[in-house]
């Protein structure tokens, strides 16, 4: 199998890597930049790269290309490389789904807290004939004309 992480990591980018980590317990939670989903990111030679991924490298050597750096502890800022596994990405779905972690539409409809309409508005929206206007049919249900659109279409 190939091996894929670019650039090349040296030893001596450990210790500016640690340095942007604490401990809490067992993981060391990275405390410089992250996305949005909570990856740490860390920035060097020029290029950002996943704090986890990098501190993967450093610690076991390449990560294999297609391979995914799985967290043991469910926690993205974690960069402890004793809670980081070199995984297929299946190995990796089979663990979120495994720990419940998934995203499921248990958050859609009038459960989501930017909902709108509720369902029984969504059916009667439904119902009104297709020669009504969506931006009329909006103004009634004091919602836009393209999310009129997305209910008659079942987008939405």
């Amino acid at each position: 199998m190939s091996k894929c992480y670019a650039p090349r990591i040296y030893k001596e980018d450990l210790p500016r890597l640690l340095s942007k980590a604490v401990q809490d317990g067992s993981c060391w939670i990275w405390k410089a930049a992250h996305v949005p989903s909570g990856y740490g990111c860390f920035k060097f030679r020029g290029s950002q790269h996943y704090a986890h991924r990098v501190s993967y490298t450093l610690h076991h050597g390449e990560i294999p290309a297609g391979y995914y750096v799985m967290h043991q502890c469910d926690r993205p800022a974690c960069i402890n490389p004793c809670h980081l596994r070199a995984v297929p990405p299946t190995v990796n779905t089979q663990d979120m789904l495994r720990k419940g972690r998934h995203r499921t539409n248990a958050n859609c409809g009038p459960a989501n807290h930017n909902s709108k309409l509720t369902a029984e508005q969504v059916r009667r929206i439904r119902e009104i004939p297709l020669t009504v206007k969506p931006h009329k049919v909006g103004e009634m249900f004091g919602v836009s004309r393209q999310t009129i659109n997305c209910i008659r279409t079942g987008k939405t």
